[in-house]
This record gives C-alpha cells, structure tokens and sequence, in this order.
C-alpha cells in the first residue's frame, strides 16, 4: 500500500506499528508547516500585518483539513484493523474525547487473524 492510499484512501487496514508512524508523520509535516507559514509570513512589515495575517488563513486552513482528512483515513484503516467500522473515526473530530480515542487505537491490540493453511 503506497504513502498515498495510507494518508487519503479510507479503506484498507493497518497495524498498530504503522498506525503509530503514519499518524506520527501526519501531525509532523502539519506541525512543520504551520511553523514555516508562521515564520514566513511574520516577517512581513507591520504595515503589512492585515495581508500576512489572510495569507496565514488561507494557508492554515486548506493544510488543516488535509491534516484532518490524512488522521482521519489512517485511524478508520486502524478502526478496520479492529474489525470495527470505519465510520468510527469521525469519533476524533469531537474535542479532548478524540485525542483520547485516538490514543487508544494505537494501544489496542489487534484482532487474531486464522492464517489460512493449505492441503496438498
């Protein structure tokens, strides 16, 4: 499964291990980003501050919902990985409760798969 189908597609099914590393990624690029507009666009004159300050929001915005959409799809593959629906995920959109359900995910152990064994 490319980086791509991880971070954008909502179906499929991930570990815990993966889980930890794509979410990590997400919130550092986001966190990254918002540093670096920041930085950018502070920099700006004082006579400047109402432009910067609508660059910063039309910069700010678009990557937050990318951020939400990329934890958003890596959770419900996580939530799939449970065997539970997908659906679910839209749990962390709800403030304090969603950081904590998505703590959790990454805790939770994965369901026991039967390995299919083959007869000759």
């Amino acid at each position: 499964m490319s980086i791509k189908d991880v971070l954008f597609a909502f179906d499929g099914t991930i570990g815990r291990r993966d889980y930890w590393l794509k979410g990590l990624i997400v919130v550092g690029v986001y966190f990254l980003a918002i540093q670096a507009f920041t930085i950018i666009l502070f920099q700006l004159p004082s006579t400047l501050l109402g432009i910067s300050l609508l660059l910063f929001m039309l910069l700010v915005i678009p990557s937050y919902l990318l951020g939400c959409w990329a934890l958003l799809a890596v959770a419900a593959k996580r939530l799939q990985d449970l065997e539970k629906r997908g659906y679910w995920c839209l749990l962390a959109l709800v403030p304090v409760f969603g950081q904590l359900f998505l703590l959790a995910l990454g805790l939770i152990n994965s369901k026991s798969r039967e390995v299919p064994t083959t007869t000759l």
